[in-house]
């Protein structure tokens, strides 16, 4: 064999069949079909290879028209190859266009795939060949790794017997990578027909989207981000949506500010002698807190034994309500509840260990409770502080800090001042009184241990199970958990 063109040395594998002939030729002739026929020369034996296939080429000598077989024997043994002069073009796909459209091309994945893997021959080398700006030859390798941006690629295999397959530099697998995510789209009403321009008060319900990329799909959600639609249908009365951007090539993006609104149906007549019904209650107790100054415009009131309040809007479907409890009046009950066990539960929060035991999720309202100082952080220090006041040293003192049940989530703490509510907005187009509840915090009370005064009472499930239906809020952010 001139050319042993396969993979290991002398593995009689070739894609070029011409023999040659070690020592002398004279009178040597060869068959093909185990002496059924003989090929007087080497040249012609040559010509006969052509189809591939194993081949077994046996020698003789002729003297006239007698051949003497000389193989198989110990001295001139039986030549056994095999000629392999072909290979199967392969092709190649995107394992995962996630692009928004069906072959588009465009991924956030730069895996590829073989079209029809049954074309590799065994024992072949595969490579994928990148084609890189304004080159003409791709340069190959055995491994593929896409680049951010435009991908040429090409594939080849090279068979055992060293034939490399075609390829067609005019088709490329051309297709864009893009795993960078967008950024959270930013939103806010087109239109706030209210009797200012940031009551967030309206009749038109559209929103103004801004950071939105060319050509992305907008998913919007009601419910905090459990479940996203492709459309947003504002209710009249309160709505609370988030958006979120979903690019070309798949990459979602973070999600927006929460959106909180009253849409106004100005169809209806408004009645401002409708009463605006106000309740305050600890976050995980439940313990209905009375003695909770609330303040809304010019008008004052404080919460009743059941942590009840009530306010006439005057005319005006919007109020803003300031929140604030006395602790000396209650120091009893509220040095009991900020104890040791807090300020280990504010170092478990810190180090990132289960601060609730069981499994149980952490509400944002303990890491309010966490930030003893009010600094908005929840550090060291605020450790330190709690056990100060455990054991009567100077630090700062426990304080009470309402917040809007509808307005804190699991996903982000809102920065919100010490005692004071986010902006309350209520309509009185509704059928009915709208409720606002407010949520009482204690700083320094981790695991929320305070039970409230002395025969306080307290509201019961079904009460939280209706405010996570209508809010989408975690039931566990206010200390109710699944039964073990």
């Amino acid at each position: 064999m001139v050319k042993d063109t396969g993979t290991s040395v002398n593995d009689k594998i070739t894609n070029d069949a011409k023999l040659t002939l070690v020592g002398t030729a004279t009178g040597i002739v060869f068959s093909v079909d185990n002496g059924a026929s003989w090929i007087a020369s080497l040249d012609l034996l040559n010509q006969a290879l052509v189809d591939d296939g194993a081949y077994r080429v046996d020698y003789g000598r002729q003297s006239g028209a007698a051949v003497t077989r000389l193989s198989p024997s110990s001295s001139v043994p039986t030549f056994v190859f095999t000629l392999d002069t072909s290979v199967d073009a392969l092709d190649i796909a995107l394992k995962s266009d996630s692009g928004l459209w069906d072959n588009d091309r465009i991924t956030n994945r730069g895996e590829v795939v073989l079209v029809d893997p049954s074309l590799v021959e065994s024992g072949a080398k595969i490579e994928y060949g990148m084609l890189a700006a304004g080159a003409t030859v791709p340069v190959w390798a055995v491994t593929f790794r896409a680049v951010e941006g435009e991908n040429k690629v090409f594939v080849r295999q090279t068979d055992v017997a060293g034939n490399v397959s075609d390829v067609w530099l005019d088709f490329p697998l051309d297709f864009v990578l893009d795993t960078h995510s967008p950024v959270a789209p930013t939103l806010a009403l087109s239109n706030d027909t209210g009797t200012s321009d940031a009551d967030l008060l309206t009749s038109d319900a559209g929103l103004q989207l801004d950071a939105v990329e060319d050509n992305a799909v907008l998913q919007y959600s009601t419910d905090g981000g459990k479940k996203w639609l492709d459309e947003f249908t504002a209710v009249v009365g309160h709505n609370i949506v988030k958006v979120r951007q979903i690019d070309e090539a798949g990459n979602i993006s973070t999600v927006s500010n929460a959106l909180a609104f009253v849409l106004v149906d100005d169809t209806t007549t408004y009645s401002a002698d409708r009463a605006l019904p106000v309740v305050a209650y600890s976050w995980k107790t439940h313990a209905l807190l009375d003695g909770v100054r609330i303040q809304a415009g010019q008008s004052v009131q404080t919460t009743a034994a059941d942590g009840s309040a009530s306010f006439n809007p005057n005319g005006d479907p919007s109020l803003i309500l300031l929140a604030s409890r006395s602790v000396a009046a209650d120091a009893a009950a509220v040095d009991k509840a900020v104890n040791l066990t807090d300020a280990i539960a504010i170092l478990k929060m810190i180090v990132g260990l289960d601060v609730n035991g069981n499994g149980q999720a952490m509400s944002p309202y303990q890491s309010y409770a966490a930030d003893f100082d009010g600094n908005g952080k929840v550090e060291l220090s605020d450790a330190i502080s709690v056990l100060k006041h455990v054991v009567g040293l100077s630090s700062p003192m426990p304080q009470w800090l309402f917040l809007d049940e509808a307005d804190v989530n699991l996903a982000a703490k809102p920065a919100l001042a010490p005692g004071k509510v986010p902006q309350v907005l209520a309509t009185m187009t509704a059928p009915d009184p709208l409720h606002q509840g407010l949520v009482g915090v204690l700083r320094g009370d981790v695991d929320a241990s305070y039970l409230g005064s002395a025969n306080a009472q307290y509201l019961d499930r079904p009460y939280f199970d209706d405010l996570s239906a209508a809010t989408g809020l975690s039931l566990s952010q206010f200390g109710v958990y699944p039964t073990p």
